[in-house]
């Protein structure tokens, strides 16, 4: 808590907050004036507290306070974020087995009131949490009713179609109608617009595991729209690692050719999907080939990134990994000051190691890695990681003591 009241930034401190009081919840321990404390700093923020007040909202509706969630959510100015704050609300409802449909009909009488294009942002979020809980057939009817864009309706479409997936439902005909959609784009922006909806689709088919339509979809994506192809590549890949395809998922990342970040992040997702799996010597071979000819900044940062990240997996399986800290550390502090974004990347690169060094235990380092940091809104987010982390141990330590009492 008090690492958490020392974050200079208010918007990062009231994350912080709202993060312990939803930790503080779920170990049974009393939370209700750390959300208070939340939502007092929220408020004091003059300019812009919309996104903090939406995360308290959607924080005290995954732990159960639907009233005060719907409370803090209609208390927001904005009616985008008031909009999807009640949509999450609504889909937590679903979730605990509660009325929900009133409240979905209170976010799409805010998202129709939107009087520009981020009517239909909004709109695209109500659909996706309906989808999540499993009302098709409304996502649908409000996709199929959104009549301004073609690509909007296609990403609803092809949202839905995954959705649809995931629960064994048929839904090639769903993203049949996202393609048929898309492919009636007319304008400059149609090449654009096609390729991002069969970007979308190889990704999703990816998702239940459909590798082959998948790859077929992305290479189908116009190689000019370098963003639409390297992200259907890199998502195809991540999702081959999941499946414990590794040689399958690394060709595919290495396969990306148009952007050298792209194909980097990719490499990066895969080792830490290795990571996941607990093949850690495989996950540090990865971790090792994230270079490029010229070690610039960006490359160094995600190596550092993940360095730590094992090295904190090693810690919770009890192994040696102090040895992985140092060279993550060794990467970062390598950036030099040759390039005009170094000095962010370096702060970037020791934000990154600081949750890392707290999941392992090792919570002064943390600290001391935090202080080191010299932009200030950076080091506020890494003390905003420390403090939720340590929050965890704290409780995490309590209720075993309390196991152990018994």
């Amino acid at each position: 808590m008090e690492i958490a009241r020392s974050i200079s930034d208010d918007s990062n401190r009231s994350r912080a907050l709202s993060i312990i009081g939803s930790e503080l919840a779920k170990a049974g321990e009393p939370y209700e004036r750390i959300f208070e404390e939340a939502l007092e700093v929220a408020r004091s923020i003059s300019d812009d507290s919309r996104a903090d007040l939406e995360n308290i909202a959607t924080e005290l509706a995954k732990i159960g306070e639907f009233n005060k969630a719907l409370e803090v959510a209609r208390s927001i100015s904005d009616d985008s974020y008031r909009s999807r704050a009640l949509s999450i609300i609504g889909s937590e409802l679903a979730k605990a087995g509660e009325p929900y449909e009133r409240i979905f009909e209170e976010a799409l009488e805010v998202a129709r009131s939107i009087s520009d294009d981020y009517s239909l942002f909004a709109l695209k979020d109500i659909v996706t949490e309906l989808a999540k809980i499993g009302e098709f057939e409304k996502a649908l009817e409000i996709a199929r009713s959104m009549d301004e864009t073609e690509y909007l309706r296609s990403a609803d479409l092809i949202i839905i179609g995954s959705e649809l997936a995931k629960v064994g439902e048929p839904y090639e005909h769903i993203f049949e109608e996202a393609l048929e959609t898309a492919r009636s784009i007319s304008g400059e922006d149609s090449s654009l617009d096609l390729s991002l909806v069969l970007s979308g689709i190889a990704i999703e088919l990816a998702k239940v595991g459909e590798f082959e339509r998948a790859l077929e979809f992305a290479w189908n994506v116009d190689n000019d729209n370098e963003v639409a192809f390297s992200d259907a590549l890199s998502e195809i890949a991540i999702e081959l690692a999941k499946a414990g395809k590794l040689e399958k998922a690394l060709e595919t990342a290495r396969s990306i050719t148009h952007t050298l970040y792209s194909r980097l992040r990719t490499l990066e997702s895969i080792a830490i999907e290795l990571v996941k799996a607990r093949e850690l010597e495989e996950a540090l071979k990865v971790a090792r080939s994230i270079t490029s000819e010229q070690e610039n900044p960006s490359v160094l940062h995600i190596r550092s990134r993940v360095l730590s990240i094992i090295g904190a997996e090693l810690a919770k399986m009890e192994k040696p990994y102090k040895h992985l800290f140092e060279e993550s550390f060794e990467t970062a502090r390598s950036i030099s000051d040759g390039f005009e974004q170094s000095l962010k990347a370096r702060s970037d690169a020791l934000r990154d190691i600081t949750p890392e060094l707290a999941k392992a235990g090792e919570f002064e380092e943390a600290l001391k890695t935090a202080r080191k940091i010299s932009d200030e809104y950076i080091q506020s987010l890494a003390l905003s990681d420390i403090a939720s982390e340590l929050a965890k141990a704290t409780l995490k330590k309590k209720a075993i003591e309390r196991t152990n009492m018994v």
